[in-house]
């Protein structure tokens, strides 16, 4: 496994990786399981704590530490989007403010 690759990867095997395939994902096999899916990161912790926006159930053999170390990477995960969302909303609010105030004027005839 590559180190540039997260910790989903060290719960499945990597059975083959179809170049033919637009998105180049490979096809993986579950460790706990034995489910054969194609996936990458976010398919595979999908798999291993389900993930209901995509319709998938958790992992019924996966052990509960591994589940609830998933668990944690995903809050996190979102609490990091809100986070950056939340920045960028303040920076898109402050800098139309500073447009305002950046000293020009407008100058209507009525």
């Amino acid at each position: 496994m590559p180190k540039d690759k997260g910790p989903e990867w060290h719960h499945v095997v990597i059975e083959s990786r179809d170049e033919s395939r637009p998105d180049n994902l490979p096809t993986v096999h579950c460790l706990y399981c034995d489910k054969q899916f194609v996936a990458g990161a976010l398919r595979i912790r999908g798999h291993l704590i389900g993930d209901r926006t995509i319709g998938l159930r958790p992992c019924s053999e996966a052990p509960e530490s591994v589940v609830l170390k998933f668990w944690d990477i995903e809050s996190r995960q979102v609490e990091e989007r809100k986070e950056k969302q939340k920045l960028a909303a303040f920076n898109k609010a402050t800098a139309s403010t500073s447009n305002v105030n950046s000293g020009k004027q407008a100058f209507y005839i009525c």
